[in-house]
């Protein structure tokens, strides 16, 4: 019984350990950012790729820097912000999908483009 709830305490500090460091795998993104209707979306400026943002505690500020700076519904602007990937359940049907967690926001210049 012993030797069981040992093997239990390393594998729970192993995965607390883990899931630490993927928090630590911080990422720079820049790209033009759109919001609209709950989903949040930006077009990597390296190479287009169309991330989908969730979450993380600088998405509250993202959102309002966006829309004061946004000019029309739906317009696409200019962002740099930082975060790291996590896979999360698709809000659409089953399976997983790979989001971005803003954790902080640089920059937003409506008057930028990368593309």
């Amino acid at each position: 019984m012993k030797k069981i709830i040992v093997f239990s305490m390393l594998v729970f500090l192993v995965g607390c350990s883990f899931n630490e460091n993927l928090r630590e795998d911080r990422t720079k993104l820049t790209g033009m950012y759109m919001y609209y209707a709950d989903a949040a979306i930006l077009f990597s400026c390296d190479n287009g790729e169309k991330i989908f943002i969730r979450g993380g505690d600088g998405n509250i500020e993202l959102e309002r820097r966006y829309l004061s700076a946004r000019k029309e519904v739906m317009d696409k602007v200019y962002v740099e912000i930082g975060g790291h990937y996590e896979m999360t359940p698709k809000m659409d049907g089953e399976g997983l999908e790979r989001v971005f967690l803003v954790t902080d926001v640089y920059e937003v210049d409506p008057e930028r483009e990368c593309f």
